[in-house]
This record gives C-alpha cells, structure tokens and sequence, in this order.
C-alpha cells in the first residue's frame, strides 16, 4: 500500500474501479436484468446510479486455516444468499466449483493453500 494511504482509501479504490469495469462488462454483454438490479441498489442507497458494493468493509487478518475456509465459504455463499443461484458452485463467477473440482472458473483459482 502506497505511504499515507489506509486500507478505507484501498478499498475506495479498489470498489471504484472494479465497480465500473462490471458496469461496462456488462453493458457491453447486454445483461439488461444486472444492470436494472445494481441501477436499482444505487437509487435505494445513496441516490447513485449503479450501485455494486456495500458501503462497509471488514479488515481482518487471517491467521490460521480455520479462519481461511470460513472467509471463503461466506464469500462463497454470497450468491445464494442474494438468490441468484441455489448453490455456491452454479455462479459462474465464483471459485467455489474450483474448490470442489467441478469445474475450473472464469480466472485461475489455488484452492489448495498448504503450499503458501
């Protein structure tokens, strides 16, 4: 991290950018259905026109395996809770098909971290 920035100015950052370039992925795809869902979540939020992150952040260090596998498997089931999909593994853009040896997803994933 560059000197005198935190990690909220990280993940402002970080939000901001990616934030955008899914908004011009999937503008250019057409995915009409997204694009109203996150048009929507701007306009309950803050009055923003897109909206695809939660305001807040949580900064933990993980420092054992434990505390790992709990991390993934809530990010992992993000999408089922948000009823997109009825299993972690069906969305597409999630690693967890990468974890049960499915299927390999859109970017390369290391499900094993014993080597780190």
């Amino acid at each position: 991290m560059p000197a005198g920035e935190s990690i909220s100015d990280l993940m402002r950052d970080f939000k901001k950018f990616t934030s955008t370039r899914i908004r011009e992925q999937l503008q250019r795809e057409e995915r009409r259905a997204f694009l109203d869902t996150l048009q929507r979540n701007g306009r309950l939020k803050k009055q923003q026109k897109f909206k695809l992150w939660m305001d807040r952040f949580d900064d933990i260090v993980i420092q054992d395996d434990s505390t790992l596998a709990t991390k993934v498997d809530y990010i992992h089931n993000n999408p089922v809770k948000a009823g997109l999909v009825s299993s972690p593994e069906q969305w597409i853009y999630s690693s967890a098909a990468d974890y049960l040896g499915i299927r390999r997803g859109p970017l390369a994933v290391t499900p094993d971290w014993s080597g780190f």
